[in-house]
């Protein structure tokens, strides 16, 4: 068995009285979608920037690719693809200057995936970052997040307030990425149809707590969708 990507263990987080996050465990192994799914506030962005290295453990630990991602932040995001659902991005830059400005941080960058990504989700080289469509700048963030080919991409609520069209967009863009073998996919959603569509594992979290974390495959042999699970497992 090689090292998980994602270990997360005993994890506790609290903002004042407020408990973000209660003695959660996580391991994801290399290779495959894990869906994190809960209502929002249920601790799933937390999650992610404990995860990134934004928050530090208040208790319990935080292992990325085997390293502590607070005290060695180059080792660890280096190897991260993320796109939020804020999808920031400097409004004055133009597309082209999006993809060379962020190009020269990754050596590993992937020319040719990048305007194959590009002219996959119709962006123009010369438009505005603050021109986009909300739809637009979500794409631009996947593409930028998807050039170097991480082998972690982590996706925080990615599609959410966009139409149909860009999510399938996203999806597919998501089913290309794990197509490289070894590359791993941490996906946050409250729509859980969308989870269903792609992930091998789904881990629902509700007031911090883990309310069940198995793959998908074993929560359909109790129930026959993933809005059931949940509603038994969490509630509405």
């Amino acid at each position: 068995m090689s090292e998980p990507v994602i270990h997360v263990s005993d994890l506790t987080r609290r903002f004042g009285a407020r408990t973000a996050l209660a003695s959660v465990s996580l391991s994801l192994p290399r290779g495959a979608v894990y869906g994190l799914v809960g209502a929002n506030g249920a601790g799933k962005t937390t999650l992610i920037k404990h995860i990134l290295g934004l928050l530090r453990a208040e208790s319990g630990s935080v292992r990325v690719f085997g390293l502590d991602p607070v005290a060695e932040p180059v080792g660890v995001l280096s190897r991260i693809g993320y796109l939020s659902e804020e999808h920031d991005l400097p409004a004055w830059m133009r597309v082209g200057e999006l993809v060379r400005y962020s190009r020269a941080f990754y050596p590993a960058w992937d020319d040719a995936y990048a305007e194959e990504l590009r002219q996959a989700f119709a962006l123009d080289s010369s438009a505005r970052i603050k021109e986009l469509s909300k739809g637009q700048k979500a794409r631009a963030g996947l593409l930028v997040a998807l050039s170097y080919r991480p082998e972690l991409l982590v996706l925080d609520e990615p599609s959410s307030g966009l139409d149909p069209i860009v999510r399938r967009d996203i999806l597919g863009a998501i089913l290309r990425t794990i197509a490289h073998e070894g590359r791993t996919v941490l996906f946050s959603s409250h729509l859980l149809d969308e989870v269903e569509q792609v992930a091998d594992h789904v881990t629902m979290i509700s007031d911090g707590r883990i309310a069940l974390s198995a793959p998908l495959e074993t929560i359909h042999e109790s129930y026959r969708t993933l809005e059931e699970a949940f509603v038994a497992r969490v509630g509405t």
